[in-house]
């Protein structure tokens, strides 16, 4: 039995526009993308069956099409389980659990992991800070001329500060002990959070996270030395 074109025609205008209409209701962005891509199929059908061959509009439904399907793939690229290695596992799980976790994978792709051996010296006074470091095991001391300020390890940044204001580092950080670490270009890192703008508050949020524990540490250690003070007067 032959069709009927022009009802034919109609009946797929209507469905390729209704699929259309359809996508405005749909919140997953892969879906949406291929009800579009029906919608398209069904619209260039409609042109083209009538016709015999392709006019001109034909054309443009299928470049959407096209455009759709290459967004379908890297949709489907993008959701991919990530697979972290272990030592990133530890520091995703201590430092950046909050964040998800293909955008931390990315962040550790302009990373390097270095180490030091004790009493390396891995940042000097008064240097011009082109680095931010996070320690993955090990622990140092933070030094001002002969006087230890304090101690980081484990989860500790170090030249957050810097990365922030653009001043130079304030004391001497050398190893106590042999130390690991991640550590990322300034440079590197403001290029990746220029392309990632989305990320530039989830690190800030990261790393604001990381002072207030350090402050709450001074805090400790000045009330136990008060304490301390005051009994032995």
């Amino acid at each position: 039995m032959l069709l009927n074109l022009p009802l034919t025609s109609e009946i797929l205008l209507h469905l390729g526009y209704f699929f259309s209409l359809l996508s405005y209701s749909v919140r997953d962005i892969l879906l949406l993308r291929w009800i579009l891509v029906l919608s398209q199929g069904l619209l260039l059908a409609a042109v083209v069956l009538p016709a015999g061959d392709a006019p001109v509009n034909a054309y443009w439904f299928i470049l959407f099409m096209l455009v759709n399907m290459v967004r379908i793939y890297t949709l489907y690229m993008e959701r991919r389980p990530v697979h972290l290695s272990d030592r990133e596992q530890k520091v995703y799980n201590k430092v950046f659990r909050m964040w998800k976790p293909r955008d931390f994978q990315r962040l550790m792709q302009v990373a390097e992991w270095k180490s030091a051996e004790k009493e390396e010296k891995l940042i000097k006074d008064g240097q011009a800070m082109d680095k931010i470091l996070l320690i993955t095991s090990g622990k140092v001391g933070v030094q001002k001329g002969f006087l230890l300020l304090g101690e980081l390890s484990t989860g500790d940044f170090i030249g957050e500060m810097s990365f922030l204001t653009g001043n130079d580092a304030s004391a001497d950080v050398i190893c106590l002990e042999e130390t690991k670490y991640v550590e990322w270009s300034q440079k590197s890192l403001k290029a990746f959070l220029d392309r990632k703008t989305h990320l530039k508050p989830e690190l800030q949020a990261v790393i604001g996270k990381d002072l207030v524990k350090k402050i709450q540490r001074v805090e400790t250690h000045i009330s136990k030395k008060e304490k301390d003070d005051m009994e032995v007067g």
